[in-house]
């Protein structure tokens, strides 16, 4: 019986000392300043802002590849053994960089939004678009670098065309989600 009693007076201070932590921390919390709820901050850095950097990075890369196609000297024959190597030019590891960075945004953007993927809305959906203008972009990087020629001076083979499609194509999709 005094074993049951001395139990009961342990439980009961276990309890008494519990709520009167509990009303201190309460009362603690009620102190703390805390930031204004409409403050937010954004992490620089996070899987959508990535899938952005890299198609960001993808549209720059082919901007310096647009402007930086070298030309044959005019007006002089340059001998095919002595043309220099294109893919050693800063137009064409230029190229290679927008389609690898393209590529690296069709994977991140996969992977970040799965979930968005639907045909519900039809063409018109500008996510639907979004995805299909980079993947079209991205192909169109790629099969630019496929035509291009092998060496500075050699026929360009229509590649140009096709590489402002793809530039054209990654403005849009660019553009349907700033």
């Amino acid at each position: 019986m005094n074993r049951c009693r001395h139990l009961a007076w342990a439980a009961a201070a276990c309890v008494a000392l519990g709520a009167q932590g509990a009303l201190a921390a309460d009362q603690d919390f009620r102190k703390l300043d805390l930031p204004d709820e409409g403050h937010f901050e954004e992490s620089w850095f996070t899987a959508d802002k990535l899938h952005m950097y890299l198609g960001l990075g993808s549209m720059a890369a082919a901007v310096v590849a647009a402007t930086t196609a070298p030309e044959a000297p005019e007006g002089v024959a340059v001998p095919p053994s002595q043309r220099k190597n294109a893919r050693s030019t800063t137009h064409h590891i230029a190229a290679v960089t927008a389609a690898a960075l393209g590529g690296a945004a069709i994977l991140s953007g996969l992977i970040t939004h799965w979930d968005d993927i639907t045909n519900s809305y039809g063409i018109t959906d500008p996510d639907l678009l979004h995805m299909m203008l980079g993947i079209v972009a991205t192909a169109a990087y790629v099969w630019t670098i496929s035509k291009g020629p092998q060496k500075v001076g050699d026929p360009s083979n229509g590649h140009s065309g096709i590489g402002i499609v793809g530039g054209a194509a990654m403005l849009t999709a660019i553009a349907l989600e700033w």
